[in-house]
């Protein structure tokens, strides 16, 4: 069994810093998101799920082999991301109906300026081979500004994912149980059954974690919108991803890498919908550059329900795996002694009912549209474990170090996500940043 990477501290100076990046992970990269991109997470051609599967691919067999050198990709890759970006601008159609055309315009110029002072920050301390405290502030603050104006242009994003997080806040503010509320459904009736599986007036179902809704709650309450805890974190997981990646990197390339990630062509889309991956995200970053894991491997088990699958690759000292459960535990118990039964119903059996998407990006999905055979959800577990096995007894490692964790996390994750019922644009963005993470570990 893999035992966990760092988790003793790691010096700055512990591993020879590379100049060099792995090629095979920046194509994997890649190719998964412009698959992502291209159908805006969804499968609106069976090319695009081969395509995951390729990325899939290559990624798995860096495992098995030594990197061959990426740098000179960084710079392509940087402005290729912001100008993929510019096919799919935000949803402006639900915009704050004071402002007129003009002004709509000049905030979406200024929306893509920002994106493009990100790219144009890293590719000239890629070029000068050095990179001072000012690029890294000057890369997070443009994308903080997009990302406020995003939030601005789209103040009311047309997804249950918003409302339900809006509803949440509102309730738990008010002293009511979020897990258990109620709010109207907002759908079609064809895009509830293609959702749902069935025909719903209402939604009764608040399906994140505790840590989600605290977070959100506190954003709600101070600015009035959820998405602004989201932003923030997409922040924090940059800044976190650049110092990881400075124990293996130049800094103008542990910059790069930051930047790359601020321009995944749709990181702001997933901002705009409300989606909690930015959290998850989050913790995993913080949970591979902590010095002391005690609290992040809480905060990672916490984050999301599919962060416990990480969970087969750990073999900490026993003190940090008792406190990070004990920690993730004490958070969701007074939830969970609130009302077990809405707890439970929410926040485990609400995932496991969800229904089979004919427009996941997910070989079961395209194993639909090649035979009209729908896949049992047991597929995304067989997916899991196959990689397990692959990660711990085919490619025998032993390795202890933050390379061989983050690779073999990024494997694990992506098989779960390529073999489920549903899988979209949130969960890729994920798998991407645990990608990135990986990058920025591996000093080929």
């Amino acid at each position: 069994m893999l035992r966990l990477a760092g988790w003793t501290p790691v010096r700055d100076n512990q591993h020879a810093v590379a100049k060099e990046v792995n090629a095979e992970l920046l194509i994997s990269y890649t190719i998964l998101a412009i698959a992502v991109f291209a159908g805006n997470g969804r499968l609106t051609s069976p090319l695009l799920a081969l395509a995951a599967l390729g990325a899939f691919m290559v990624l798995s067999r860096v495992l098995r082999r030594p990197g061959t050198p990426g740098r000179r990709y960084l710079p392509v890759l940087l402005l290729g991301s912001w100008a993929l970006a510019l096919l799919r601008p935000p949803d402006v159609t639900r915009w704050n109906g004071t402002l007129s055309v003009g002004p709509v315009l000049l905030l979406l110029l200024a929306y893509y300026a920002f994106g493009l002072a990100i790219a144009l920050v890293a590719i000239v301390a890629l070029r000068r081979g050095r990179a001072d405290a000012w690029p890294l502030a000057a890369i997070l603050a443009c994308y903080a500004a997009s990302g406020a104006l995003l939030l601005y242009l789209v103040p009311s994003p047309r997804i249950d994912v918003f409302w339900l997080q809006q509803a949440g806040a509102r309730e738990l503010l008010a002293g009511r149980n979020p897990y258990g509320l109620t709010i109207p459904n907002l759908y079609t009736p064809s895009e509830t059954v293609e959702f749902f599986g069935d025909q719903r007036s209402m939604l009764v179902n608040y399906p994140y974690p505790p840590l989600s809704l605290i977070a959100t709650t506190i954003s709600w309450h101070i600015s009035g919108d959820v998405r602004v805890a989201y932003l923030l974190l997409q922040v924090l997981g940059a800044l976190l991803l650049e110092r990881l990646a400075r124990r293996f990197h130049p800094p103008a390339v542990s910059l790069a890498v930051a930047a790359l990630w601020l321009l995944y062509p749709r990181g702001l889309f997933v901002l705009e919908q409300s989606w909690t991956e930015p959290l998850a995200l989050t913790a995993w970053v913080a949970f591979m550059a902590a010095r002391s894991r005690a609290v992040t491997t809480g905060v990672l088990l916490a984050a999301k329900q599919y962060t416990l699958l990480l969970l087969p690759l750990f073999r900490p000292p026993r003190r940090y795996l008792v406190a990070g459960l004990a920690f993730a535990a004490l958070l969701m118990l007074p939830f969970f002694l609130w009302n077990p039964r809405a707890f439970l119903n929410d926040v485990v059996w609400f995932q496991i009912r969800q229904p089979f998407r004919t427009d996941a990006l997910s070989l079961p999905a395209l194993l639909y549209w090649l035979t009209g055979w729908r896949a049992p959800g047991a597929a995304a577990a067989l997916g899991y474990v196959g990689a397990l096995i692959y990660v711990q007894y085919v490619c025998r490692l032993r390795d202890a170090s933050p390379r061989v964790l983050s690779q073999a996390a990024a494997v694990v994750s992506f098989a779960f996500f390529l073999c489920a019922k549903q899988a979209f644009c949130n969960y890729y963005y994920y798998v991407g940043g645990m990608i990135l993470t990986a990058v920025a570990t591996d000093p080929i």
